[in-house]
């Protein structure tokens, strides 16, 4: 399990500084070309130029002054780095715990399970939110409190991990 802990770390790492970099170079011109028709522009991207689909369902941005758009914009660009935020934090914990199951054979069962839950709390949470974000499901933005949920429990399952770990490694000379 070490291998595929690692290759999961590896690929989550590089999907967090990724979406990360869009945050900071990318993503604000995509919200604010889906926010355009609310702010009276007629200049909308062509559709190639689109991360989200044209058929998705939408904001409720009708009404909405410019004000309360830039306010949604900075909300989006708010969830996203949070997103992200989680994503590699728990990244680096489930890095930790590979590092561990090398030198905790007492405690396997329990730390794999600590990592998966960290794994699944990551694609319910950080995952969600970019489905949110990028217009791409919408509807699925129940998943991210559950994801939340399981981020928690996989911390307490690692700490539960700890009681079962036989002890201090013995000193090299």
């Amino acid at each position: 399990m070490v291998k595929f802990w690692i290759i999961v770390v590896g690929l989550l790492g590089a999907a967090g500084v990724s979406i990360g970099a869009y945050e900071a170079h990318g993503l604000k011109k995509l919200l604010t070309a889906r926010y355009e028709a609310a702010l009276g522009s007629e200049a909308m991207l062509p559709a190639s130029h689109r991360l989200y689909r044209e058929s998705a369902e939408q904001d409720d941005i009708e009404g909405l002054s410019p004000a309360e758009i830039d306010g949604q914009i900075q909300y989006h660009l708010d969830n996203t780095a949070s997103a992200v935020e989680y994503q590699l934090f728990h990244t680096l914990a489930m890095l930790s715990i590979a590092i561990l199951l090398l030198h905790t054979p007492t405690a396997r069962k329990t730390l794999n399970a600590a990592a998966s839950l960290m794994l699944l709390g990551v694609l319910g949470f950080s995952g969600g939110m970019y489905l949110v974000v990028f217009d791409l499901a919408p509807s699925l933005h129940w998943i991210i409190p559950f994801g939340g949920v399981l981020m928690i429990v996989g911390w307490v399952v690692l700490a539960a991990a700890g009681s079962l770990v036989a002890g201090a490694p013995p000193e090299s000379k």
